[in-house]
């Protein structure tokens, strides 16, 4: 299986056989510098914790995950 079948990209309006690949946070300041991006999804919430990975499809949109909180019980 592939990433990009496990993100079920056709459901976000992707193209489901476009390229993706893990981008890591690490880069994030740089690749901004340089190459910038189309677009950047993050989380709206400025107290998330953004995960240290995100995924990069097609070379130019950055989606951006939250780390979950081991302490929120859902009900």
């Amino acid at each position: 299986m592939k990433l990009k079948d496990i993100l079920e990209l056709g459901t976000y309006g992707f193209n489901p056989n476009c390229k993706v690949e893990i981008f890591c946070m690490d880069n994030f300041e740089e690749r901004l510098e340089n190459e910038g991006f189309d677009e950047i999804l993050i989380p709206q919430n400025d107290d998330a914790k953004i995960y240290p990975y995100a995924f990069l499809i097609e070379d130019s949109i950055l989606i951006a995950m939250t780390e979950v909180d081991d302490d929120i019980n859902e009900c």
